[in-house]
């Protein structure tokens, strides 16, 4: 779709999967981080138009990358997804705070996660 990139921090290689899946319906090009450091130094290196950032991840978790992400001139105003496998009450708020523009549970409803997706590549015209 109008060839844009979307960078997908995940460490979990099945959910990396289905993301893969549902980005190609969706016809977008991706490119894959096994954890949120590679993501935050593929973020530099490619300036993706969007970030799907897993939270739970070892070593740097999701939302530290988030606010690195933020606070870079080059890519801190690249659009943030920010992608759970558990539902805590809070974690949203904290994603919202740390720079995230949404937050999405897994398993994700599929129509909604590319709803979300073309939301945050194309605000004005999908508001």
């Amino acid at each position: 779709m109008d060839d844009k990139t979307i960078l997908v921090v995940e460490n979990n290689a099945l959910k990396m999967n289905l993301v893969r899946k549902l980005l190609t319906v969706g016809q977008y090009r991706m490119i894959e981080a096994p954890n949120a450091e590679k993501g935050v130094e593929l973020a530099r290196l490619r300036q993706p138009d969007l970030i799907l950032m897993d939270l739970q991840q070892p070593g740097m978790d999701g939302l530290t990358a988030a606010r690195l992400i933020r606070k870079e001139s080059g890519i801190g105003g690249i659009p943030i997804l920010a992608l759970s496998s558990q539902f805590v009450a809070d974690d949203e708020a904290k994603a919202l705070e740390a720079g995230c523009n949404g937050y999405l549970t897994k398993p994700v409803n599929t129509r909604v996660f590319l709803e979300t997706v073309a939301r945050l590549l194309w605000p004005a015209e999908v508001d």
